[in-house]
């Protein structure tokens, strides 16, 4: 086995690089994987043989767990349209939700990695 460095790739923040230069830079170092804290396609696009953990951010946890439908809209939006051509290794569903304090989110989180899990496997057939 090989080892690598895997970075959090966080876009809530100013003056970010365009999202091809980053994928650039991330190809020139020992950087193998990438998490994302939300799905931007452009993101997803630019980054081509490395390996991508997306996120449904946090803000996508109440629509996520009110309706299974729009786990499945997040799944043909969000990954379907990127995999197999990008390297999509996992999906998680937000970030540091438990330790945010944050009972609204905290109460729906199991709820919406279910939907998630079942939008996942509703689609998986696409994936095979």
């Amino acid at each position: 086995s090989q080892s690598f460095i895997e970075v959090n790739y966080g876009q809530v923040t100013d003056n970010l690089p365009p999202p091809a230069a980053t994928a650039s830079l991330l190809k020139s170092t020992a950087i193998r994987k990438v998490r994302l804290y939300g799905a931007n396609g452009a993101i997803i696009k630019a980054l081509a043989n490395i390996g991508i953990v997306i996120g449904a951010a946090n803000g996508n946890i109440p629509t996520l767990a009110s309706n299974p439908n729009t786990a499945t809209q997040w799944m043909n939006s969000n990954v379907l349209p990127y995999y197999p051509a990008r390297n999509i290794t996992l999906i998680t569903v937000g970030n540091e939700v438990m330790t945010s304090m944050d009972q609204g989110l905290i109460s729906q989180l199991l709820r919406t990695i279910r939907n998630v899990q079942n939008a996942l496997n509703s689609v998986v057939g696409h994936w095979v």
